[in-house]
């Protein structure tokens, strides 16, 4: 076996409704319907904020918005939400609860 580190994490039962999220293509259809991210800067899409939000909302129940970075700091982001640039400190406030212009 390589010498690599094997690490390992908890998805719970977040896998199974970020499975969901992509077969309904919920991500994929906010975007066509909320063009925001026109703006270089933006990491997360108005759709993977959505998708965090509905992950967050089954995990973190009457917790503040501004530390849902917090509750991804131990997920798997890339296999929830299938963008490996997406990091907990991207998904805050900022990113989820910015009102479009």
């Amino acid at each position: 076996m390589n010498q690599e580190a094997i690490t390992t994490e908890t998805l719970d039962h977040h896998g199974l409704v970020a499975a969901v999220i992509q077969d309904l293509g919920i991500v994929e259809k906010v975007n066509r319907r909320i063009k925001t991210d026109k703006d270089p800067r933006r990491i997360v899409s108005t759709g993977e904020s959505v998708a965090a939000l509905i992950l967050n909302g089954l995990g973190f129940t009457n917790r503040r918005l501004y530390i849902i970075s917090q509750f991804f700091e131990s997920k798997p982001l890339e296999g929830l939400l299938g963008n490996r640039h997406i990091k907990p400190e991207h998904l805050n406030d900022d990113a989820l609860a910015r009102k479009s212009s």
